[in-house]
């Protein structure tokens, strides 16, 4: 059974999804903030959710957009916590960590 996931933003739950279905979201809203596709990869271990670019970001966007992305930390490690500031949620896995 696949693990579940909260989107959650000033209170609410915005998302309840598991790590595809909360990425896929989170490539949406990130375009929606930054005006460009962000393609990102999801990895779920005992840690718990990552999400981090895909290399082919590398590709696909022009230098000021990669320069973007770098200044708000969003690279090809564990980026879930900037992600999470930028589109100002928290994602929780669902039944408590």
């Amino acid at each position: 059974m696949a693990i579940k996931y909260d989107v959650i933003r000033e209170g609410n739950i915005v998302k309840s999804d598991d790590a595809e279905g909360i990425r896929i979201w989170m490539e949406e809203e990130v375009e929606k903030k930054l005006g460009f596709l962000v393609m990102l990869v999801e990895f779920e271990d005992d840690d718990g959710l990552e999400i981090y670019i895909h290399t082919d970001n590398y590709d696909d966007l022009n230098d000021s957009e990669l320069e973007k992305l770098d200044e708000l930390e969003i690279t090809e490690v564990n980026s879930l916590s900037a992600i999470s500031t930028l589109l100002e949620i928290t994602v929780q896995q669902q039944g408590g960590i």
